[in-house]
């Protein structure tokens, strides 16, 4: 019976109304106590607890349905796959409407919904957690602990069947109760701690508020009653749950973190009848889906979760009237209308297909339920859609140590909302990862975001954004795009993340720029420190700063406390208003800090703490030197990343330097803006600050300008301002923009510069890119290809070329001169510096090299063969690389810098961290320093000698670095040439000579002699070597020109003679019946012209053995030239002579011919085989006939004198030929064939 037909009829709603209105009025007359006291059975002894649903921070508590989590057994064996609610809309936009149950079903969450892929005692999977961590009441920067912990909280059904609530610190979960599965209206409960850090924490308290009240003390376990509103209204029961947390911390010594955690339970009465859906995908993980009455579960396949989109379901009713209940029709619509029809009620199959030209498709499954009372529908929003098996997974790190977890599926959108105290300096550590089937082979092309507020870039696939509020908000929002292909798909994921302040201070005041009132604001978050933009002493009249400070985002009443200032100029605290004036102080004439603190508190008794530093600066000169890697004037590539290097120093009258500006000073400033956006720094390596410029294409034409502008200034005021123009070019990805210079250097191992090459720089191609290829021989695929030039050397790295690479090892085919053995030779000092001065000779560059090494306390390893990768000989070896023909390394990995056009890139191996090859990170692998750097094939060695007093009163200078002692200080030095092409340093005070032979460094200045250059350090002098300037040759094949070389070591350029450059001979013959030649394939000049050589050959064509003949020095085939007709002029048993009647060419064709023997004597005078009819007698004395040749003579051109080219044979060369068969054969010579 069609039961949705029937109640539609008009004489049945009068009924039903009619019936509806009596039972309303009975309600009202009925006790509600007497349903209080109903004590149903309990027919879930035996169920599997299931998976909850995890509030999120700005969720309706009361959109949430009866949601149950899972056990431990189970929560490891099932893994539900992730809801997606999809036409819901907030509760604001949509407010209910009192409808028949029947017509408007509430559309839930449904109970599927799992937890990502996190530590199970850790079940906050990162989405959307906006809770506020009360345990951070201090500035940034403090010793947080990283924990593995959950509060349990364990509730029971019918007081004996339990359910579980697992929560993260400082985590809020919610959980659906149906106050008609309690006993008495009671809810039984109890908290517990999980996760290995569980037995350092204490439970302090726990409390709980109804609804709107205030919280009120209970216990860590028990029961309290349940009161839903009036007429059995939902109502929540929060549990707030408080601890700490007191262990070791990463900085040593103990560290105390306050902790909570928070359980919503939304209580509501409804039929304890619920419909439970169960189907199985093809992980093999187990789905189940509860309904409640009249309600409307979500959920959605992929076609990856199905076999032949085949989706299999079983339904079963639960809760204790399933058992007066049955389950008596079921039916399917689409959301397309392609199709609808029944469905088996108790289980059965329904094949999906997306709707007519898309990707997917919305199933509304009903089932009616026939209850004592009446019936009953239950509505799944099934959502089937077809795609491929990928996910992203934005893995993010929480307070930088928490990790987090946001999935987004494929072409969809994934909303993460993030509150400001769950960031650490303000920005969120991320890490995107492709999942699923499809997903391991994907790859992640591009990832950038754009914030709401203002502001957009690229990302890396790993990496750090910082997040920001525009001044005076208190939310913003940033969207991800990120680009991936995946099984030849280009896949776009989106993820949005809304970020927003808890409560915030803002300060105000006013100052002076270029004579004018200026009004400042600075917005401060609870719990967080802010530092305001620094005021100058010229901006305040004696340092008077007037100021105003307010509460903004607050939801209760709160108010200012109090509000203290420390002052490091006087290293005094003063206690101020909300309202007031401050003088500011400097310190020693440098940046003073003025940390303001403030404190505020709410009705409720709840604190908020604020840190707010102004610092108070004099303004100084303007003399402040910046430099950049890049010029003014350069041309760059939009849309592809550019590396900018900055250094900012202060000098003294002397032109030394005082001190370095980095990007990440404390009293310092170095501002770099690009089109006027401030870049953040990427990383820095040395005294240089790391930047990556992202120019943008123009919307008109190929080119555009850009500006780069940099300010710095250092703790004494002074500043300096850099402004450069580039010149921006539109290009294409893996477009050649120009030409580097690639050199393998391998010094400190004794082998000097040991390969070079040119490299076509391609557009956006990272280093990485660069190295695979030209040093590895990779093919690296589209866009970037194979390099022209490669060194084919075998080698290892880690990460990948677009991501994280770095260089482990190479094989080069080179032995090294370096220390053997795993151990340092020798027990105490003195042996093993002894033994390193044995091996390389004392004074020598490798000697002082080793005695750095080991007097800096490296680790001895082993190493040998002609692979060297990292810790082969030291503990600090490894591969580096340079930009730009220095020492200057970046501080960021290969796949993150990219080459410009006329750059040298070094790859270079250190054997101490850098620091041996004019390198180096302070902390690894320098106690004493290094007297010795080994680079670009020489070792130099620079002394650092200090006077030392012996024990027996004698005086040394001993190194500081390798400890070599010297009598000399050798401060009168000079280079000198030692005859080879290289020069040495030679003191001219103890007559010895310093150090190793090092190449010459030739120069051309102009003042030489036009044919030799010299050595800038020892002015040796040696012969140009001259190299021709592609192009400049006007000499022709036969004719002299005028020609411009290049010296290839000083680059000196001359004009000279240039000789005639001869034929150019293609190697191709040209061939025609009587003849064959060669032309110059530039002047076309005919050259080698001779006669055919023909030979005879066999060959096989279609499984016929042919014969013809062919030329032995032109390789042509007299058949394919000539259409003339062999005759035969001569034969014997042995050769057979033709004759050809067109090109009148002789040809021979030897074999065995029997019918050419010529018996005398019984014996074949050619091949002396015995006369077969055994005559004694001489046979007639008649010769072969002789045909005499046509009188068209071939032309008596003589053959080249040259050898025939080395041409490979046809393909379709015959076999060796067989001796032929012996048939009979007139002894008749004029024969004809055409061969």
């Amino acid at each position: 019976m069609n039961w949705n037909a029937l109640l539609h009829k008009n004489i049945l709603q009068t009924g039903v109304c009619i019936l509806l209105c009596a039972a309303l009025l009975l309600g009202l007359l009925l006790p509600a106590h007497d349903m209080t006291r109903s004590q149903p059975s309990n027919p879930l002894d035996h169920e599997t607890i299931r998976e909850i649903t995890i509030l999120k921070v700005g969720d309706d508590v009361s959109e949430l349905d009866d949601i149950v989590v899972p056990n431990e057994d189970s929560a490891a064996q099932t893994e539900p796959e992730e809801t997606q609610p999809e036409e819901t809309q907030p509760e604001e936009t949509q407010p209910e409407e009192t409808q028949p149950e029947e017509t408007q079903p509430e559309e839930t969450q449904p109970e599927e919904s799992t937890p990502e892929e996190t530590d199970p005692t850790n079940p906050d999977d990162g989405d959307e957690d906006e809770g506020n961590d009360d345990g951070d009441d201090g500035e940034e920067g403090g010793d947080e602990l990283e924990l593995d912990l959950a509060a349990v909280m364990t509730w029971y059904k019918y007081g004996t069947d339990p359910n579980t609530i697992a929560c993260g610190p400082s985590g809020t979960v919610a959980k659906s109760v149906n106050t008609a599965q309690l006993v008495n209206n009671s809810l039984k409960y109890e908290f517990a701690l999980t996760g290995t850090d569980a037995k350092y924490v204490e439970i302090t308290s726990v409390s709980v508020a109804a609804g709107d009240s205030a919280f009120r003390e209970t216990g860590k376990s028990g029961s309290i009653p349940i009161e839903l509103a009036d007429g059995n209204g939902d109502r929540n029961y929060t549990f707030r749950v408080k601890a700490f947390i007191e262990k070791a911390g990463k900085n040593d010594g103990d560290v105390r973190q306050d902790l909570e955690f928070t359980f919503v339970l939304k209580c509501e009465y409804s039929l304890d009848l619920d419909l439970e859906l169960t189907w199985h995908p093809e992980d093999s993980n187990v789905r189940k889906i509860v309904c409640g009455p009249d309600k409307t579960e979500s959920f959605s396949v992929k076609n990856y979760d199905l076999t032949e989109r085949v989706f299999g379901y079983s339904v079963q009713l639960i809760g204790s009237l399933a058992e007066d209940a049955q389950i008596i029709g079921a039916d399917y619509t689409t959301a397309s209308g392609q199709e609808s029809g029944e469905l088996a009620p108790d289980s059965g199959t329904l094949i999906l297909n997306p709707a007519p030209g898309a990707d997917k498709e919305v199933y509304n499954l009903t089932f009616t339920v026939r209850t004592a009372e009446r019936e009953v529908l239950y509505h799944y929003k099934l959502t089937y859609q077809e795609t491929l098996d990928v996910q992203l997974k934005f893995h993010w790190m929480e307070k930088g140590i928490t990790p987090r977890t946001k999935t987004c599926e494929a072409d969809d959108t994934s909303v993460l909302r993030i509150k400001n105290n769950q960031l650490s300096a303000g920005a969120i550590p991320y890490e995107l990862e492709l999942t699923g089937a499809d997903g391991e082979n994907g790859r992640i092309l591009s990832v950038a975001y754009i914030s709401e507020a203002g502001g957009s870039g690229n990302l890396e696939a790993s990496g750090s954004l910082p997040l920001s509020m525009p001044a005076g908000a208190t939310s913003n929002a940033y969207h991800i795009t990120v680009n991936t292909m995946v099984s030849g798909q280009r896949v776009v994921f989106e993820i949005v993340i809304y970020y927003s302040a808890d409560l915030s201070l803002q300060m105000e005041y006013t100052v002076k720029e270029d004579g004018a009132p200026v009004a400042r604001q600075v917005t401060c978050e609870n719990t967080r420190s802010k530092t305001a933009e620094a005021v100058y002493d010229d901006q305040l009249t004696d340092g008077a700063l007037d100021y105003t400070m307010s509460l903004v985002g607050a939801e209760d009443n709160v108010s200012i406390t109090s509000v203290t200032c420390y002052q490091s100029g006087s290293g005094r605290t003063v206690t101020l208003g909300a309202v007031g004036q401050i003088s500011l102080l400097l310190k020693d004439g440098k940046t003073g800090e003025n940390t303001f603190e403030i404190e505020a508190q709410d009705d409720s008794g709840n604190v908020y703490h604020f840190t707010v530093n102004i610092p108070y600066k004099h303004r100084g000169e303007n003399s402040i030197k910046i430099s950049t890697n890049l010029l003014d004037g350069q041309e760059i590539i939009n849309e592809t990343k550019t590396n900018l290097t900055v250094r900012a120093w202060s000098e003294d009258v002397n032109g030394n330097v005082i001190s370095y500006i980095p990007a990440n000073g404390t009293d310092t400033k170095l501002i770099v803006t690009f089109d006027g956006e401030v870049l953040s720094y990427i990383s820095s390596s040395g005294a240089a600050s790391e930047y990556d410029l992202y120019p943008a294409n123009p919307e008109v034409g190929d080119t555009n300008i850009h500006t780069l502008n940099i300010y710095a200034e250092d703790a004494l005021g002074n500043y300096g301002e850099l402004t450069l123009t580039l010149n921006g070019q539109r290009r294409e990805s893996g477009q050649q923009i120009g030409t580097a210079t690639i050199y393998v250097d391998m010094t400190a191992l004794g082998l000097g510069v040991v390969a070079n090459l040119s490299y076509n720089v391609l557009a956006d191609e990272p280093v990485s890119y660069v190295i695979a290829k030209a040093i590895m021989g990779q093919d690296t695929g589209e866009p970037f290809g194979k390099a022209e030039q490669t060194l084919g050397w075998g080698g290892r790295y880690a990460g990948t070329l677009d991501t994280g690479f770095y260089l482990q090892s190479l094989t080069t085919g080179h032995n090294a001169n370096a220390l053997e053995g795993g151990m340092w030779p020798g027990a105490t000092e003195e042996e093993v510096l002894s033994a390193i001065d044995a091996r390389f000779g004392a004074g020598t560059g490798l000697a002082t090299l080793w005695r750095c090494l080991y007097r800096n306390g490296l680790n001895k390893s082993t190493g040998s063969g002609n692979s060297f990768g990292e810790f082969d000989y030291t503990s600090g070896s490894g591969w580096m690389y340079s930009v730009g023909g220095s020492t200057y390394y970046p501080g960021q990995s290969m796949s993150s810098v990219y080459l410009q056009p006329g750059d040298v890139l070094i790859v270079r191996y250190t054997l101490a961290y850098g620091w041996d090859v004019g390198g180096g990170t302070a902390g690894y692998g320098s106690t004493v320093g290094y007297c010795v750097s080994a680079a670009n094939g020489s070792i130099r060695v620079n002394h650092r000698m200090e006077t030392v007093t012996n024990a027996d009163g004698s005086v040394s200078n001993v190194c500081h670095c390798c400890g070599i002692v010297e009598d000399c200080t050798h401060a009168n030095v000079s280079c000198t040439d030692l005859g080879d092409g290289t020069h040495i340093q030679y003191c001219n005070d103890c007559r010895k000579e310093i150090g190793d032979p090092a190449e010459h460094g030739w120069v051309y200045t102009g003042e030489n002699a036009a044919d030799h250059h010299n050595c800038a350090e020892c002015n040796a002098a040696e012969a140009h070597n001259w190299k021709e300037v592609e192009g400049s040759n006007t000499a022709t094949c036969t004719e002299p020109g005028r020609r411009s070389v290049q010296c290839a070591i000083c680059n000196m350029i001359r004009e000279e003679e240039a000789a005639p450059k001869g034929h150019a001979l293609d190697n191709k013959w040209q061939v025609t019946a009587a003849e064959h030649y060669e032309k110059c394939s530039i002047c076309e000049e005919i050259a080698n012209r001779g006669r055919h050589q023909y030979k005879h050959v066999t060959y096989t064509e279609n499984g016929v053995q042919k014969e013809t003949y062919e030329c032995q020095i032109c390789s042509a085939w007299h058949v394919d030239e000539c259409s003339g007709t062999l005759t035969e002029i001569h034969a014997t048993c042995q050769k057979t002579t033709y004759h050809c009647s067109s090109c009148g060419y002789d040809m021979d064709k030897e074999g065995f011919f029997a019918g050419h023997h010529r018996y005398t004597g019984g014996y074949c005078e050619y091949c002396g085989e015995a006369d077969p009819n055994g005559g004694m007698a001489e046979t007639p004395g008649t010769e072969p006939p002789q045909t005499e040749p046509p009188v068209t003579e071939p032309p008596t051109t003589e053959p080249p004198t040259t050898e025939p080219p080395k041409t490979e044979p046809p393909t379709t060369t015959p076999p060796e030929p067989e001796p032929d068969p012996q048939p009979e054969q007139p002894e008749d010579a004029g024969g004809a064939e055409t061969v």
